[in-house]
């Protein structure tokens, strides 16, 4: 009886032991939240980030000379002053689904071009319970009909808040990538 339960004993700690070093490798784990990757969505040769997301959200602003931001969730775009020469009716929509995305346009124009760059940030914050990458994620220009990547568009991934910014000149589907 004594040696079963040292061999318990033993088998416990070896235990303890492994799901330490695990943990050093993926961070602290939530012990009311089972903790799962991110899903990986490949579209043409590129990993997206995958985080479902059951309603789409949407939001419209007119933003003019004096520039203005746009919020939708977690994500947004930030206009600065100078870049519009008028009121210009914007809506931006972070669809329902998998795929990390926001589609921003201009009311009635099929392709928008700014005169200066202007920054868009997604928010993946619905992966916050989600073991991430590694290295940091960027933003791809996307084909907002197929999902296919179209081109990256860099960004910086700032972790902390669970975003991802970047700069473009023009308006499109973005979506957030490996």
């Amino acid at each position: 009886m004594r040696s079963l339960i040292r061999y318990g004993l033993g088998a416990s700690l070896i235990t303890v032991a492994l799901v330490a070093c695990n943990d050093a490798a993926t961070g602290p784990r939530s012990t009311t939240t089972p903790l799962v990757s991110a899903d990986v969505i490949v579209q043409g040769s590129v990993a997206f980030v995958g985080c479902p997301q059951d309603t789409t959200l949407v939001g419209h602003a007119v933003i003019g000379p004096q520039g203005g931001t746009l919020s939708v969730g977690d994500s947004r775009i930030d206009i600065p002053a100078g870049v519009l020469t008028e009121d210009t009716p914007f809506t931006m929509t972070v669809p329902a689904g998998s795929l990390i995305r926001v589609d921003v346009s201009v009311d009635g124009v099929a392709h928008y071009q700014f005169s200066a760059p202007v920054s868009i940030t997604i928010g993946y914050s619905r992966c916050r319970m989600r073991v991430l990458s590694l290295s940091p994620y960027t933003a791809w220009y996307i084909d907002s009909n197929t999902l296919l990547p179209i081109a990256p568009m860099g960004g910086d991934d700032n972790r902390s808040d669970y975003s991802l910014t970047f700069t473009t000149n023009h308006l499109s589907g973005y979506a957030i990538a490996y």
